[in-house]
């Protein structure tokens, strides 16, 4: 009974609607076109300002780029002095470590052979 009184209502709503819409599908599809094109327009609009959305965010964009590129040039120009140091520095250390392994060299004789009493006898003299 209920199934028979929806389909009933189905029917009711159905036969009403037809009655009440006076536009026939030739009319449905000579409007098509409008539509189509309202809605490319629509398309169009919002892909415009979708554009200069990103339009907005490249610029600054752009300026920090160009910043950084500027920061990189100069800390190029600061790094090569820094590493010429570095190899300075480097030089200098080894220099300090040939000197030491003479000294040593130098040194380990005179230990073997000068008896402890005597070079405080001998430093004492002068």
């Amino acid at each position: 009974m209920v199934n028979t009184y929806i389909l009933v209502v189905r029917q009711i709503t159905l036969t009403l609607n037809r009655i009440d819409n006076t536009e026939t599908p030739l009319d449905k599809v000579k409007t098509l076109p409008d539509h189509v094109k309202a809605s490319l327009d629509k398309a169009e609009a919002s892909l415009d300002k979708v554009q200069a959305s990103l339009d907005n965010v490249k610029a600054p964009l752009d300026n920090v780029q160009a910043s950084l590129d500027n920061v990189k040039a100069s800390l190029d120009k600061v790094k090569a002095p820094l590493d010429n140091v570095k190899a300075s520095l480097d030089k200098a250390e080894a220099s300090l470590d040939n000197v030491q392994a003479s000294l040593d060299n130098v040194k380990a004789p005179l230990d073997k052979n000068l008896p402890t009493a005597n070079v405080y006898m001998y430093l004492d003299a002068t």
